[in-house]
């Protein structure tokens, strides 16, 4: 079966209003847990799925509303039988929601139901399924629990099958086409040729630009109403695009759509052309020819992994605010080129599947384990020793701040905290990262997850610190920079001044294959 398509997901991902009546703590955290739903359901947008889930955990948290808890619980099942490749994960998931969550039992019985037919358990579908039918008679998903259960009827056999790894990916003929979001605005956008050579566009004379905006639900071009729902546009060299403050030129074909009355611009451009401005937009040119070698294996790898999990969406990655940049052509460099070319096809598997291949900037000296640092833990994003890390920028950094700073920034981020007297590490990680963080103050004791909530507020660079309290300041004396998760870029262009990219990519991510997919 297909899988869960995207406007089930976006179910998990509505904002609420918290109820009146609460103490006004409550309500400051019910608020803020609503604010981390949100962000999560924007990282989910952008692709960065780990942060998406760490966001619903912290707001599972923060919340006193056991209906708000029960939509995080919601929205991390989605999460990681959607795009996490966890759906083991996703069904403890469920079972935790049906035993604790009376609220929101009815949508986790019915998901749980579909997520077992997806994966082939038939008859554990079929079960969940006729138990959701007697329990909720006239419930939200009855229609389509009724026709699931018309279809399991008609199979072949109704035997419940083992759990197991997901199925091998198979190599293509050839690269893949990725779709790029370019621009997503409530204004307009400009595409324009470059190098004199003119545009051709769908059912529109060809012109050197064109002015794209939407309104009323449909698209106007440089002034008129046209006549398609989508345009595309296509020319002999790299086109232009300006949307807001964005310029950049690009590969491939510009196509300009309506999502959700907005104008939406993707770019249509063969995966290993795409390569070619993203690795040399992520990672310096300067590098050693290994190092970028291995940023053009992992970036092949997340694309293409984006790709696989995003076939019921309008675009596979997003330009800017993901976690790979793409700034076009003006960003390719010789030897960008030359790394893409040496690995072409080539990405990172683990059971024959791509990888969700994370990196952070720098490690600090140790990279974290996935499932302490986002709560899913993966067997090639472990913890363990990365020395030549601290060879790079962000090694080592210090922020020092008073009580009142502190409670100022977190004031700003939502967290009313006063008389704030102490902040010790609560959770600590294998490699010594803060995972949560204690703060005594007059509110009393309380302990907040570092990387989403202290450390924005912070702004400190990562949680791998240490914090001590002095003449009315707090130290944090730390290392590295991002979450720490992955293959590190510091330690990476370190690495290639010895070793080649194939070893580089098998310290960072133990236990995976280098496989040639076309």
């Amino acid at each position: 079966m297909k899988n869960l398509s995207i406007c089930l997901t976006l179910l998990l991902f509505i904002i609420g209003v918290p109820a009146f009546g609460q103490a006004q703590i409550d309500l400051d955290k019910e608020q803020l847990a609503r604010e981390h739903l949100f962000q999560a359901r924007k990282m989910m947008d952008f692709g960065k799925y780990f942060d998406a889930l760490e966001q619903c955990e912290t707001a599972r948290e923060l919340s006193p509303e056991a209906k708000t808890q029960g939509e995080a619980l919601l929205a991390q099942a989605a999460l990681l039988s959607i795009f996490l490749d966890a759906p083991e994960a996703a069904l403890g998931v469920y079972r935790e929601i049906l035993a604790k969550y009376p609220q929101s039992a009815e949508t986790g019985l019915f998901r749980q139901g579909l997520l077992l037919l997806e994966l082939g358990r038939v008859a554990e579908a079929e079960a969940g399924l006729l138990s959701y039918k007697e329990k909720y008679p006239a419930g939200d998903f009855l229609t389509q629990t009724e026709t699931l259960l018309g279809e399991i009827k008609k199979m072949p056999t109704r035997t419940a099958a083992s759990p197991g790894a997901l199925p091998p990916v198979a190599p293509l003929e050839s690269s893949p086409q990725v779709r790029v979001c370019l621009c997503l605005t409530d204004g307009e956008a400009v595409i324009r040729g470059t190098q004199a050579t003119p545009i051709q566009a769908s059912g529109l004379d060809s012109k050197d630009s064109f002015k794209i905006k939407a309104a009323g639900g449909q698209l106007f071009v440089n002034g008129l109403p046209a006549k398609e729902k989508k345009l595309s546009f296509q020319s002999d060299s790299p086109l232009g695009i300006n949307c807001g403050i964005k310029r950049k030129q690009v590969r491939g074909r510009l196509v300009a759509g309506l999502e959700d009355g907005k104008l939406l611009i993707v770019n249509l451009v063969d995966l290993e052309d795409y390569l070619l401005s993203a690795v040399t937009s992520d990672a310096n040119s300067s590098w050693p020819l290994d190092t970028l070698k291995a940023q053009a294996v992992i970036a092949r790898t997340y694309a293409l992994y984006q790709q696989l999990h995003r076939q019921d969406w309008t675009y596979d990655l997003v330009d800017e605010e993901g976690e790979q940049i793409y700034s076009g052509t003006s960003r390719e460099h010789p030897k960008g080129r030359q790394a893409v070319k040496e690995t072409k096809g080539t990405i990172i598997s683990y059971q024959g599947r791509p990888i969700l291949a994370v990196r952070t900037s720098n490690s600090g000296g140790y990279t974290a384990d996935s499932g302490e640092v986002f709560g899913l833990p993966k067997p090639y994003l472990v913890a363990q020793p990365d020395p030549e890390s601290l060879k790079g920028k962000m090694a080592r950094w210090q922020r020092k701040m008073t009580p009142a700073q502190i409670e100022v920034a977190l004031a700003a981020k939502g967290l009313k905290v006063t008389g704030l007297k102490d902040v010790q590490p609560a959770v600590k990680g294998t490699c010594g990262r803060v995972i949560k963080m204690g703060l005594v103050s007059a509110n009393g004791p309380a302990t907040y997850r570092t990387r989403t909530i202290l450390s924005s507020a912070l702004n400190l660079p990562e949680i791998l610190i240490d914090i001590e309290h002095r003449n009315n300041q707090f130290i944090f004396s730390g290392h590295g920079l991002g979450h720490g998760v992955g293959y590190s870029q510091w330690g990476g262009a370190a690495l290639g001044e010895t070793m080649n990219y194939e070893a580089i990519l098998k310290f960072y991510y133990p236990g995976t294959a280098l496989t040639k997919m076309w």
